[in-house]
């Protein structure tokens, strides 16, 4: 009985310690709180977008004289997939790129203007091509000037001259600027960035290329000079130090700009497009994997650039085409009313009908998810082009946009 009663007590001892311990504790943590600064509160300000401007860009002289066929339309049908492509998840607004006007360059001769020839007895040309160097200067070819132009701030600097006489396309490495000619002088010029020399110049008849007419553009990839033919296949033409290849090589799409995949996207004449991507190795590549899907309201008429940076991600931009009513159509007038993405133009003719034109610019992860969409400066002027939307190595995006009185340069941050 002794032992049962100790025990009794010194249970009850150890209820009345537990019982003080807790209270200190609350008591504790109270004072804390009383103590305690108050929260900041954080705040979130996205800066607003610019506006954008209006321009235009780009086409040949003596290149119509030798054209023979135009420029591949930018529509590529890749091998069908099963995977669906992974939920749009968009970024948040703070760490979203934003459209800057960057400048806005008159038409005219001279150093401070780019070229334009309006089509009278040839077919009407301004600059064909832009992309971006390793520092994150956007080079400009002015072929009507017979010349490629740095743009410093916002005006143009640094001219290098050109012996080419019918350049469209402009690719740049780390220490050359490789200039194509598909059509009258059919070569890739590579130029020293430092002082314009060219360095050396590799047939465009290349293994898997047949004739220049094809090419679809040109691009730097793997230690070569790659040749993208009808928007579907690019072949090695050479290698980097000018030595002409003299097996075929090639690989699905355009290379990507981290080496990694070939791109491709199909979905012009649909309210959808599919961007397509094939894993590349040196000597094979594998079957496409889906990378994105973007829909829109209106049809889309031009995919106008498919392009990547160094952080995998890739830019789209498209043209869409808003058809008018019947009764619209049959007084002559055009659609009403703003398309669902991008900035209209109305009184647009394609194919003889009057149709609202639209330009949006969209980006994905290299996850394949949508993280931005975002109207772009509509082209105006009949000017063919080859290269006008450019992505830099540091994940900007870049512009140029044919206008009446010039051209506007735009960009969105990395």
């Amino acid at each position: 009985m002794a032992g049962t009663k100790g025990g009794r007590n010194l249970n009850d001892h150890r209820a009345i310690l537990v019982l003080l311990t807790g209270t200190l504790l609350a008591m504790g943590a109270c004072t804390e709180r009383a103590t305690a600064p108050p929260a900041t509160p954080s705040t979130n300000v996205q800066t607003p977008q610019s506006p954008a401007a209006k321009a235009t860009s780009p086409a040949p002289t003596a290149r119509a004289a030798a054209a023979t066929q135009p420029a591949p339309s930018v529509v590529v049908e890749p091998s069908p997939v099963s995977t669906p492509p992974p939920a749009a998840q968009p970024l948040a607004p703070s760490v979203l790129p934003r459209r800057q006007v960057i400048a806005t360059i008159p038409w005219g001769p001279g150093a401070n203007a780019l070229g334009r020839l309006p089509a009278n007895e040839s077919s009407p040309e301004a600059p064909m091509s832009i992309s971006v160097d390793g520092h994150g200067k956007l080079w400009i070819l002015d072929q009507v000037q017979r010349r490629v132009v740095q743009l410093d701030g916002d005006r143009t600097g640094r001219s290098l001259p050109l012996a080419l006489r019918a350049a469209e396309d402009l690719a740049i490495t780390d220490s050359l600027l490789l200039v194509l000619d598909r059509l009258v002088d059919a070569a890739v010029v590579a130029l020293d960035p430092a002082d314009g020399k060219e360095r050396w110049r590799l047939p465009v008849k290349a293994p898997g290329i047949p004739h220049g007419g094809g090419i679809s553009g040109v691009f730097a990839h793997d230690g070569g000079v790659w040749l993208e033919w009808d928007n579907a296949r690019s072949w090695r033409a050479g290698s980097l130090v000018g030595v002409p290849a003299t097996l075929a090589l090639g690989v699905p799409g355009r290379p990507s700009r981290d080496g990694r995949l070939g791109l491709a996207a199909v979905g012009a004449g649909t309210t959808k497009v599919r961007l397509v991507g094939h894993e590349l190795s040196a000597s094979a590549a594998s079957a496409p994997t889906w990378l994105a899907e973007a829909s829109f309201d209106n049809p889309v008429l031009t995919i106008l650039a498919l392009d990547s940076d160094m952080q995998g991600r890739v830019w789209l931009a498209v043209t869409t085409a808003r058809q008018p009513s019947q009764r619209q159509r049959a007084q002559g007038q055009p659609a009403q009313g703003q398309p669902a993405q991008g900035q209209p133009a109305q009184g647009q003719r394609v194919d003889n009908q009057l149709v609202d034109l639209a330009a949006s610019v969209l980006r994905f992860g290299a996850d394949g998810r949508l993280q931005l969409r975002d109207e772009a400066t509509l082209e105006r002027g009949p000017e063919e082009q080859m290269r006008t939307f450019a992505a830099g190595p540091d994940g900007s995006f870049w512009h140029l946009a044919r206008g009446p009185e010039g051209a506007t340069i735009e960009r969105w941050s990395p």
